[in-house]
């Protein structure tokens, strides 16, 4: 007796065989609840606050509401049916006529912001037409970019018949 209670994992096998049957059982008694209806106990209303039931008073000026009858309702004649098709069907022209101009509205403004574009033969034209005229600081510039962009020192000695 006393090897089990010394034991970690055989108190821990036994807590869970426990657990299970009372959840069983814990189980099994809701299962009747439900069956026979009855609901746990609802807390109680504090005692200084008595429920409340507002009537409220007709006066016999006040119209009484008609009595709606929903099978009324529900039945359509073919004309009020027609009358409520076309409606829609004019409703919805209008729209496919915004979204058109809409749509329309945004092509052209498109078109104003592209740049026009120029044809192959017109660019050779002005290419050719055009004559370089560069000044000092743009042939610096240059000479500069060409050095920067070039291949490395390394790949191009200065001297190379020294180093023989």
């Amino acid at each position: 007796m006393e090897a089990l209670f010394d034991n970690p994992i055989i108190i821990m096998i036994i807590l869970g065989i426990i657990s299970t049957i009372f959840g069983r059982i814990k189980g099994e008694n809701q299962e009747e609840q439900k069956k026979r209806g009855t609901r746990p106990a609802q807390p109680a209303r504090p005692v200084s606050q008595p429920a409340r039931t507002e009537y409220r008073e007709v006066s016999p000026a006040e119209p009484s509401r008609p009595q709606r009858n929903p099978v009324e309702e529900t039945l359509h004649t073919p004309e009020k049916i027609q009358n409520v098709y076309e409606e829609k069907r004019r409703e919805a022209e209008e729209r496919i006529k915004q979204l058109n101009s809409q749509a329309q509205r945004i092509k052209n403004s498109q078109k104003r912001n592209q740049p026009k574009e120029e044809s192959v033969e017109t660019f050779q034209r002005e290419r050719r037409n055009a004559v370089l005229h560069p000044d000092k600081s743009t042939l610096v510039d240059g000479i500069i970019w060409s050095e920067v962009l070039g291949p490395p020192r390394a790949k191009k000695p200065r001297f190379p018949l020294r180093h023989r």
